[in-house]
């Protein structure tokens, strides 16, 4: 373990050395202290970061926040098999999740109508180019 305690002091190190935002350095520390509070005295491969992010999984991560998480173990992985910490390089078998992003919901065009002319009424703090403005968008619909 003395060994991987290191490599992840490296990591981190090489992230200051190659000057990285603060915020990334910070999401870097935060992510090695989560890993290393997980797994304790055990070794990083295959089995343990899978572990990892199944619990993450069931602690309710959202599907983006895990897919960062398992860029970082990937990340940290790849960097402890170069340096010599870890004997394999398992990242390539470590499936990431996809994230299916929300189409927005489009209204209706009774609603856009109301919208449109809720938007365009004329108030009293309206200046004459503003009215005109507003009689001009009431047209275009």
């Amino acid at each position: 373990m003395f060994n991987f305690i290191e490599g992840v002091g490296q990591y981190i190190r090489q992230g200051e050395e190659q000057n990285l935002r603060a915020t990334t350095l910070k999401n870097r520390r935060n992510f090695c202290r989560r890993l290393l509070n997980f797994i304790h005295d055990k070794p990083l491969d295959l089995e343990i970061a899978s572990e990892y992010i199944s619990q993450l999984k069931i602690s309710e991560w959202s599907p983006a926040s895990l897919v960062g998480e398992i860029k970082q173990v990937k990340s940290l992985a790849n960097f402890l098999y170069l340096k010599g910490f870890i004997a394999d390089n398992w990242t390539k078998k470590m499936a990431s999740p996809r994230i299916h992003h929300i189409q927005p919901q489009l209204v209706s065009q009774e609603l856009a109508d109301k919208i449109i002319e809720a938007g365009t009424e004329v108030g009293p703090g309206d200046r004459s180019r503003s009215i005109r403005i507003k009689d001009d968008v009431r047209r275009l619909k």
